[in-house]
Order: structure tokens, then sequence, then C-alpha cells
């Protein structure tokens, strides 16, 4: 093709690609264009650029519900309304989907092998923070289940796509079945089933390991960590969550809020910056974003140091 706006021939010009401007919001978790928001859709345009009226990604969904109930005040983080600090929350929404199905289901079976499971998911706190005991547990069954296939009673709806599909069927099989199977695997490798994540998923730097918040798109986490496993169970970060900011505007416009460079900034072991941020990330603890040299300047940490001579 060759739109006239495009800048060069045969890519789509800017008229061609799906757009929207609201004073609610909108939300994008890397996904289709077609739900940035719960409240109306972006259609009829040409199929390269993604597919519509589709199931989505459990954090593309997150991100939706979280909007929602925040602009409710349905979440349990106060009264309806953004602020820095609550846009700062991390879910998981399959152990929100999930968990108790799967510990409906292993109560049922009355088996002796799943009674220790039960009660670790039962008390598990829902999230992927590193000291969340239930977590790797409940990856290693929900990953089990999602590769059977979720037995959902309620499919997908195209026209209510935030909330479908929803509510796990605890009287089919694949659900103890997946938690056995985790189980398994688990004590084979010597790992017990209430572990904290964070002694699992962790970063390596120089002779520490540092343990790492969250959880992949398909499990459901807002603060995204994608991991490799080796064969002692341990989760292996390589992408996901890096720069993360939640901001906004005062009265006077002025932009303020927070931020964490979950990486740390230098590549240097001998740097003090080699691994500072990445602790704090761990900790889930956010730095205050300085716009202005008076913001700069009132840093405690501040110090100014001059250098004269050759370059």
């Amino acid at each position: 093709g060759n739109d006239r706006d495009a800048v060069t021939k045969g890519i789509l010009g800017p008229k061609a690609l799906p757009r929207a401007t609201r004073r609610d919001y909108v939300e994008n978790s890397n996904d289709s264009y077609w739900l940035p928001s719960a409240r109306f859709r972006l259609s009829g345009f040409p199929r390269i650029i993604g597919p519509e009226g589709t199931q989505r990604l459990l954090r593309t969904r997150l991100g939706l519900v979280q909007a929602e109930q925040r602009i409710a005040g349905t979440d349990g983080l106060g009264p309806a309304g953004f602020t820095i600090d609550t846009m700062k929350a991390n879910r998981n929404l399959s152990g929100e989907l999930g968990r108790d199905a799967f510990v409906q289901a292993c109560t049922a079976a009355g088996a002796a092998d799943l009674a220790e499971a039960c009660a670790v998911l039962a008390a598990w706190d829902g999230r992927a923070d590193v000291g969340s005991r239930g977590a790797v547990l409940w990856r290693e069954a929900w990953s089990r289940l999602s590769s059977a296939g979720v037995p959902w009673l309620v499919p997908f709806d195209p026209a209510d796509p935030a909330n479908t599909p929803r509510g796990v069927d605890a009287s089919d099989q694949k659900v103890a079945d997946a938690l056995r199977g985790a189980v398994e695997d688990l004590r084979a490798k010597g790992i017990p089933l209430d572990v904290p994540l964070g002694d699992k998923q962790a970063e390596p730097r120089g002779g520490e390991r540092i343990g790492i918040p969250g959880c992949s798109e398909g499990e459901g986490c807002f603060n995204i960590i994608s991991t490799r496993r080796d064969e002692q169970g341990n989760y292996d970060p390589f992408t996901g969550s890096s720069f993360v900011m939640a901001a906004g505007f005062d009265s006077g416009g002025r932009p303020s809020g927070s931020a964490i460079l979950s990486y740390s900034q230098s590549e240097n072991p001998e740097s003090p910056f080699y691994a500072d941020q990445t602790r704090l990330f761990s900790q889930e603890q956010w730095l205050p974003m300085r716009f202005t040299e008076a913001d700069i300047k009132a840093d405690p940490a501040y110090s100014r140091r001059v250098v004269t001579g050759r370059r």
C-alpha cells in the first residue's frame, strides 16, 4: 500500500492507525489495541496491526480491572480516584480468579498428598512479592493447568473481555492433577511447598542473590517478570519491569511521582550503583522523581564536584 500520510511507501500512515483520546483512562499492556479500556473498543483496522474480538492476556485484563475498581473505589485502597500511591498496587489476577478453586479441589479430593498444598495455597497472600509463600506452588500449578486448558465456568465473551473468562471449575479433574503435578515437581527438587518466591526468583549480583518480585503476563501480574527455570527450580529473570514509574501533576501543573530502575544504573560490579536500585525493587521501594534543579539540589544525597585539568 501507499498511504498518502505515510513517511515512506509500503507502511500504514498515522490516519490508518488506532488511537484514542479520553478523559477517564486508557491502558496498554503490550497487547492488542482493540481493548484500551473496559468502556470502549477500537476496531475495523487492518489485521496486520493486531487481533480484535479475542481473549486478552490476564495482565491486560488486570490493568483494566484495576483502573475500573480504582475509579469506583472498590479495590480496598481508599476513596475513589488515582493517587501516586494507589497507582503502585501490584496484583496477580490468576490467583484472584483460581486460587479458591484449587483449594476447594484439593480439599474435596481428600488426598493426603495434597493436604499440605491445600494449606499453603489457602494461606498464600495472593501476590508475587519476594516474601509470598505459596507463589511458587501457585505458579507451577497454574502453569500445568494452563497447558491442559483451564476449565472456565464462564467462557470468554467479546462483550465483556475484561471480566471473561472467569470461574475455575473445581470439580474438573485437571485442577487436582495440576496441583498434584506441581507438588511432585517441587518435592522432587527438594523445594518446600511454602518457599518464599524471592528464594527461587532472584537476580545474582556478585556473591549476592537479590529476590525479584513479579510474575509473567500469562500468570497475570501487573509487575511483569519473565523467567527461565533451571533444573533446580530456580527462576532466572530475563525481561519485564525495568524502568517503573508512577507519576502525576499537582494543581499547579508540576510533575511529581516515584520511580525505580529495577536493574540499577551501573554494570560495573565495583560501582556503588551496581545493585542499589535492584535491592530497592526487591523490597518494593521507590525513589522520588526530581524534575527541577531545585528538586535535585534539595536531595540530601546531592553533591557537586568540579573537575579541572586535561580531559
